[in-house]
């Protein structure tokens, strides 16, 4: 049985997979199986031109071990079989009800999906390329086609769903307002300090400092000491680089009027930030987990997660999980780089969010870890952060990375209704109508009568299949929409599924979270690789916080909140320490020469002086800068007017 003496079908993977879980005994090619000595399913390279999920690959390193470690993807691109029998190495023709029929005097029957593809002016598999890499040994033995269901069993779905049409008709009825977020009733009249020190309180500042000492005491900086007030002033200067920035920190301290800062200088010395900046801890380094990756923040992620829960005392109803980028550009294995991201490279960050972008739960992405068999990365992620989390009833909101059919089914066992868009590989052969070249505005439905899962595809600027395991009536109706015609250069209405626009409504919690965080994010920088982690807890309990304070302060806005909270942890009843120059060069110039109310002042500690750079006891008390009386006073002032 020759290659050549058939005609190949165009059949993807896992329609081969379906058919040789399916073969008859009796038929022909089950015989011709039964007596190979191997048989391979080999999945063939895309073609030229053509897409295909390559992220839905395994690794080179890694052999998969079942069927749906292998990804949708993967399994959508065409396939065919081989066989190793005494005869040498065959292809078998593919499960068309035509190719059985062939016979040996080369009569080419071409099958369904051949004509199909003929019809809609596609070109059948011409180029062929060598597949060693791809090729995937699925099993081998006699009667291989019996042992398909032990590979896919809890991953190939295909013959236990069951579809139906699904007929969406315009429901008047206004859909029911979702239960919003409310907060804890003694946090609505707190101040914006007040807030922040419900969160960062004094007893998890005080371990910060304590765990900040003891690293400088490690390091053998022993005169280094914080307070807790002196932790809360570093945090003020921190939150303040967010909307009031300088070149390099430092400047915050100068005494050049273009960039010195009284409310920094006021409240803390350059040297002292400079040394918690330095020294600033969160965990014991001399009883490292190494298991876990995010141990020297640990401490904090998980204070945040708790307090961001505490304050609320109503989660609502509807919620979002997406994933969130902390910029980072430092070396570190963690670091991920999303192509197409507006941020790329930094830390990736799974976030469940409240559709107004209120964060609840976030967890760090630490890199590959062993997870089930069978279980994409996106369906343990969403299982981890949601179940036994969100309250019964909610609405999850999920984008195409997450959703499956399987994961659907599992947030129904939890009572987690889900609406997410599904990829066209990941509907496991579902009947639901292409809609692509059809006018816009265009849907297809159809739901599974063994399951409450439901697929509606749409056409609006592309096609897009939404999955959901919501069995509601008020989700399967119809409304419209409003879209820009450009042939006819007017807006038009378009019909639009119900749950289209509830997934619009919903889905951008996340989004919007994390817009609000990097407007303000904080500015300036740090060489310790968790230091981005830290600023993101630090900026995403300022952007929850105004959430809650603008309930009561609709009018509110996100710095002025800022604003009032630093101003409140930076307030001092000291004057600003202004720091001497260390040379004439630093000198202050504005009025050094004037000659009015420049007085000779003796202080405690010595200072260089202005004209001769010695030692003195002595200053001007107007130009703040070190003299000596008795001959560089008057040199010092009137050097330049002599000329």
């Amino acid at each position: 049985m020759s290659t050549n003496n058939r005609k190949r079908s165009e059949l993807n993977t896992e329609d081969i997979l379906f058919e040789l879980h399916n073969l008859d005994d009796n038929d022909e090619r089950g015989r011709e199986i039964d007596g190979a000595n191997t048989v391979d399913v080999v999945i063939l390279p895309a073609r030229d031109g053509d897409c295909s999920d390559e992220d839905d690959a395994p690794e080179e390193c890694e052999t998969p071990e079942c069927i749906k470690d292998l990804g949708k993807g993967v399994l959508a691109q065409l396939g065919e079989v081989r066989l190793d029998t005494n005869h040498g190495k065959i292809d078998l023709p593919l499960f068309s009800d035509d190719c059985s029929s062939t016979s040996s005097n080369n009569n080419e029957v071409k099958s369904d999906f051949d004509m199909s593809n003929e019809k809609n002016g596609k070109n059948c598999h011409s180029k062929r390329r060598k597949v060693a890499k791809s090729s995937i040994n699925v099993c081998s033995a006699t009667n291989t086609h019996k042992k398909f269901s032990h590979l896919e069993a809890g991953s190939y779905r295909k013959e236990d769903r069951s579809w139906k049409k699904l007929t969406l008709k315009t429901n008047n009825m206004p859909p029911l307002e979702p239960v919003r977020m409310q907060p804890k009733p003694e946090l609505l009249d707190k101040s914006p300090l007040e807030m922040f020190k419900r969160v960062w309180d004094e007893n998890f500042v005080n371990m910060i400092c304590i765990e900040t000492n003891k690293y400088a005491v490690q390091k053998g900086l022993s005169n280094a000491e914080f307070s807790v007030d002196d932790l809360y002033k570093y945090l003020g200067v921190l939150l303040l680089s967010g909307y009031c920035c300088v070149s390099f920190r430092r400047m915050y301290w100068e005494t050049k009027r273009d960039t010195f800062h009284s409310l920094v200088a006021g409240s803390m010395s350059r040297n002292k930030f400079d040394l918690i900046h330095k020294c600033l801890h969160f965990n014991d380094n001399t009883q490292i987990d190494s298991t876990d990756r995010i141990y020297k923040v640990r401490p904090v992620v998980d204070h945040m997660n708790k307090k961001f829960t505490e304050i609320i005392e109503c989660f609502g109803s509807e919620f979002s999980l997406d994933e969130g980028m902390e910029p980072y550009f430092g070396r570190h294995s963690m670091k991920q780089f999303i192509r197409g991201k507006p941020i790329r490279f930094g830390y990736k960050i799974w976030c469940v969010t409240t559709s107004k972008g209120y964060l609840l739960k976030f967890s760090v992405y630490t890199g590959k870890t062993d997870r089930p068999k069978g279980i994409s990365l996106g369906a343990q992620v969403t299982e981890s952060m949601c179940v036994d989390f969100l309250p019964p009833g909610s609405k999850l909101f999920v984008d195409n990375f997450f959703t499956s059919l399987s994961l659907l089914e599992k947030l129904k066992e939890s009572n987690i209704n889900c609406i997410g868009t599904i990829r066209k590989d990941r509907i496991e052969g579902a009947p639901v109508v292409d809609v692509s070249k059809e006018e816009r505005g265009a849907f297809s439905a159809i739901t599974d009568k063994n399951s409450p899962i439901s697929l509606i595809r749409w056409h609006d600027n592309a096609q897009v299949t939404i999955a959901t395991n919501m069995d509601s009536k008020t989700v399967f109706g119809l409304s419209s929409c409003t879209r820009w015609n450009s042939k006819y250069k007017k807006h038009m209405k378009l019909c639009q599924p119900q749950i289209v626009k509830m997934y619009n409504h919903g889905m951008g919690g996340v989004d919007l979270f994390d817009q609000q965080r990097a407007v303000y994010r904080v500015k300036i920088r740090s060489n310790k690789w968790y230091w981005p982690l830290f600023r993101f807890c630090l900026n995403s309990s300022i952007v929850n916080l105004w959430h809650i304070f603008r309930i009561n302060n609709r009018k509110s806005n996100q710095i002025d909140f800022l604003r009032e909270v630093v101003i409140g942890l930076l307030s001092s009843d000291t004057q600003p320490k202004l720091v001497a120059p260390r040379t004439m060069r630093q000198a202050i110039t504005d009025g050094r020469f004037d000659g009015y109310n420049h007085w000779i002042s003796k202080i405690k500690t010595h200072r260089r002086c202005g004209h001769c750079g010695k030692s003195s006891k002595f200053i001007c008390e107007k130009c703040n800068v070190g003299v000596h009386p008795d001959c560089c006073f008057k040199e010092y002032h009137v050097k330049y007017q002599s000329n």
